[in-house]
């Protein structure tokens, strides 16, 4: 543990997710504090959109690379 280290403030998400790219949670879990939220799936909503055959194709071509199915590479942006 670093006890020593702080998380820092951070002026922008931008700026944390630079921090924990490089950085543990794990060296930094004593600072954490349970939170409670509400989730709420319902509130998702779909689109039905065309895509033109070569950006369906590039999107498939990325998908396979990362060994995920194009829905999921365009839903998730993985």
């Amino acid at each position: 543990m670093h006890d020593d280290k702080e998380i820092p403030k951070f002026d922008s998400y931008e700026e944390m997710a630079a921090f924990w790219d490089t950085h543990s949670l794990a060296d930094y879990w004593d600072q954490t504090e349970s939170v409670d939220f509400d989730f709420a799936p319902e509130a998702r909503r779909q689109y039905l959109i065309g895509v033109d055959r070569e950006v369906l194709a590039r999107v498939q071509r990325l998908a396979r690379t990362r060994g995920v199915s194009d829905n999921r590479s365009i839903k998730y942006g993985r």
